[in-house]
């Protein structure tokens, strides 16, 4: 997993950042109705309490997979799967 500095000076992984900087990943909007759930080989699971914003978020998979990049230098995702809970 790739690792990249935090603000704290300790070291952290790029699935790190998908769980603890969701809301920069993907919006503030889109924050309050999904969350990341886990990592499934190289799949990103996101967990969606409105079936809406599950279709918003599988158009949104290529900005995901980029912003990931951005933050944290690498992805280990290259798939997301929504799911409606």
């Amino acid at each position: 997993m790739a690792r990249l500095v935090g603000s704290s000076g300790g070291a952290t992984t790029a699935t790190e950042v998908i769980f603890d900087r969701w809301p920069d990943i993907i919006g503030a909007g889109l924050a309050q109705f999904s969350r990341p759930a886990r990592i499934e080989d190289r799949c990103l699971v996101v967990a969606v309490n409105d079936a809406a914003m599950g279709a918003e978020l599988r158009w949104q998979v290529s900005t995901i997979v980029r912003r990931i990049t951005e933050l944290a230098g690498s992805c280990p995702i290259d798939r997301v799967r929504v799911v409606t809970t």
